[in-house]
C-alpha cells in the first residue's frame, strides 16, 4: 500500500515509522517547510510534494496520513477524502463538534475509510 503523510514534523516522522513497520511505503512528503519535508522524504525513500494536490492527485496513494497542527485537520482530512483517499487523522480529530461533523460526513460522502489516531 501506497501511503502519503502530510505533516514532517515529529509526528509524522513516527508515522512513517509505523507505515514502513507495517509494510506500507511512504510515497509522498507534504510539509510547509520543504527542507523538513525533503528529510523525512530522503528517509522514507519517497518524494517531497510542492503541495498536497501533488500527492492526492497520485492514483497510486490509498492512503493520506495527516499529522498537522490541528488548525488544519478540518481542510486536509476533507480534502484528502474528496480526492478519494482514506485518511489516518491525527489527534484531535478537529477544533469543535461541527468540523468533525463535516470530516465525517466527508468520509460517508466519499465512501472513504476514516481514522483518527487516539
Amino acid at each position: 500500500m501506497n501511503v502519503g503523510i502530510i505533516g514532517a514534523g515529529t509526528i509524522g516522522e513516527k508515522h512513517a515509522a509505523a507505515a514502513k513497520k507495517a509494510g506500507a511505503h511512504v510515497r509522498w512528503v507534504v510539509d510547509v517547510d520543504r527542507e523538513r519535508a525533503e528529510r523525512l522524504a530522503l528517509v522514507c525513500e519517497a518524494q517531497p510534494a510542492q503541495s498536497a494536490a501533488e500527492l492526492w492527485s497520485d492514483p497510486a496513494v490509498a492512503a493520506v496520513i495527516v499529522g498537522t497542527p490541528n488548525r488544519w485537520h478540518e481542510e486536509l482530512a476533507i480534502q484528502s477524502l474528496q480526492a478519494g483517499k482514506d485518511v489516518f487523522l491525527e489527534k484531535p480529530m478537529a477544533l469543535s463538534a461541527a468540523q468533525c461533523r463535516s470530516i465525517n460526513a466527508a468520509a460517508r460522502a466519499n465512501g472513504r475509510v476514516l481514522q483518527i489516531g487516539f
